[in-house]
């Protein structure tokens, strides 16, 4: 279901900037990844097992649209959903590959 622009206004208004996401017919509206909510990130993703883990707690952590119950209920019907955004968000948040260095 698209957002109304009355809705998107709402949102940029509680939340300042915010983006869309959308796969699999699911649309969330995210903002940025605060600094905490990478700290917890990367605490959580430092062991493989936990990447899922991870990506989904960054996922609710930032997710502005829909409540959290409605999320909790996408991610139970579609919990492949958590790798895509969760990855956007961690992108979102500067976090690369590498980074590039020379010398001065």
């Amino acid at each position: 279901m698209p957002l109304e622009a009355k809705q998107v206004d709402k949102l940029k208004a509680e939340h300042g900037e915010v983006y869309i996401l959308e796969a699999a017919g699911a649309t969330l509206v995210v903002k940025p990844p605060s600094r905490a909510a990478m700290k917890r990130f990367f605490n959580l993703s430092a062991r493989e097992d936990r990447r899922y883990e991870a990506l989904e707690a960054l996922l609710q952590d930032c997710a502005v649209y829909p409540d959290p119950s409605e999320l909790s209920r996408l991610l139970e019907r579609k919990p492949g959903l958590v790798a895509p955004f969760g990855e956007q968000l961690v992108r979102l948040a500067g976090a690369t590959e590498e980074a590039e260095f020379r010398p001065l």
